[in-house]
């Protein structure tokens, strides 16, 4: 018995075979993830982008913006770009 749909000697018959073939491939790319994911929590390692300010120096470009200082300058003094102080605080923005 044939699948008239899943014919691959037609265009639409290979469009269906490799969508199938690639949801396959995605639904083992997430459960591998997953599985790798569990042991790294174990560890208490977390995924992501190292932050650029720590709590302490958020809280010093805070009280350097409440006396006036702008933006720009307080990214100077930390050696960020002007984007991560800015992140925290949106009434910051240029």
């Amino acid at each position: 018995m044939t699948c008239p749909v899943c014919d691959a000697t037609t265009v639409a018959g290979v469009v269906i075979l490799v969508k199938a073939t690639f949801s396959s491939e995605r639904d083992t790319l997430i459960a591998r993830t997953q599985i790798g994911l569990e042991p790294a929590r174990k560890r208490r390692r977390t995924g992501g982008r190292p932050k650029m300010m720590s709590d302490v120096q958020i809280a010093s470009a805070k009280n350097m913006f409440a006396i006036g200082t702008t933006a720009i300058d307080i990214a100077t003094a930390f050696k960020v770009s002007v984007p991560p102080p800015c992140r925290r605080q949106p009434q910051w923005r240029l």
